[in-house]
C-alpha cells in the first residue's frame, strides 16, 4: 500500500493522522500535488532548518517527517515499541473496513486509536534542546 494511501505509513503502531496532531501529512489539502508535510502553501508552514519538511510534522528537526520517522520524538526508541506496550490485548486479525488497520486498534471499528506513551521518561528534543 502506498503510504500516502496508508494509515500508518511507517508502521511503527500509531496512526500518521495521531503523529500530525490531528491532519493527515501525506495529504493534499489544497490540490496542488504537494502533500501537507512539505507544501509551503500549508496553513502555518515553518521550515526553520531549511529542510523542506514542516516543523509542525517533524518533532526532533530530522527531516523525516513524524509519519514517516520510526522514531518521531528523536528519544533513539523506536516509536513501533513504545506502540506495542499500549494495549493489553492481542490484536484480532481481523479488518472489517480493509483500511489494513485491524479492528482492535481501529477507531473506525469503534476502538481507541493507538498514541505512543513517553515510557522512557525523556521529552521530545529538538535540535539538541528539550520542547
Amino acid at each position: 500500500m502506498p503510504d500516502n494511501a496508508d494509515p500508518d505509513s511507517d508502521g511503527d503502531g500509531v496512526l500518521d493522522i495521531a503523529e500530525g496532531r490531528g491532519i493527515d501529512p501525506s495529504a493534499d489539502v489544497d490540490g496542488d500535488a504537494i502533500p501537507n508535510f512539505r507544501d509551503p502553501d500549508f496553513h502555518r508552514f515553518v521550515d526553520t532548518n531549511g529542510d523542506g519538511v514542516n516543523d509542525a510534522f517533524d518533532l526532533d528537526s530530522d527531516g523525516i517527517p513524524n509519519h514517516l520517522d520510526v522514531d518521531a520524538d528523536g528519544d533513539r526508541y523506536r516509536t513501533t515499541s513504545k506502540a506495542q506496550n499500549l494495549r493489553p490485548m492481542c490484536p484480532g486479525r481481523l479488518d472489517t473496513d480493509g483500511d489494513g488497520l485491524d479492528d482492535a486498534y481501529d477507531h473506525d471499528a469503534g476502538r481507541c486509536t493507538v498514541i505512543p506513551l513517553n515510557s522512557d521518561g525523556e521529552g521530545a528534543r529538538t535540535s539538541g534542546r528539550r520542547l
